[in-house]
């Protein structure tokens, strides 16, 4: 019984596996001094309504990449709302 049930979490593993990846898609890799635009609807800029913020922010420098998909961005220091290490989704 013990080896039937791991036999089927290990199926079910690999299609849920299969599926992300599908789903997921091609990543772009970045390169050090290329220039990204960083979507600007998490943040708060100040402005009185969520209509008036800014869509989009940048573009800024990526300085090296941290992680797997994870970025080092040049933020320049007037965006102290803006954290430099960003996600590539």
């Amino acid at each position: 019984m013990r080896r039937e049930v791991e036999e089927a979490l290990r199926k079910t593993n690999q299609i849920m596996k299969e599926r992300f990846n599908k789903k997921k898609g091609n990543e772009k890799e970045f390169a050090a001094g290329e220039l990204v635009w960083i979507d600007g609807s998490q943040y708060n800029d100040g402005q009185p309504t969520k209509k008036l913020s800014f869509k989009r922010a940048g573009p800024f420098p990526v300085v090296r990449k941290v992680g797997e998909a994870v970025y080092k961005l040049k933020i320049p220091k007037m965006w102290k709302n803006l954290y430099p290490i960003i996600n590539e989704s």
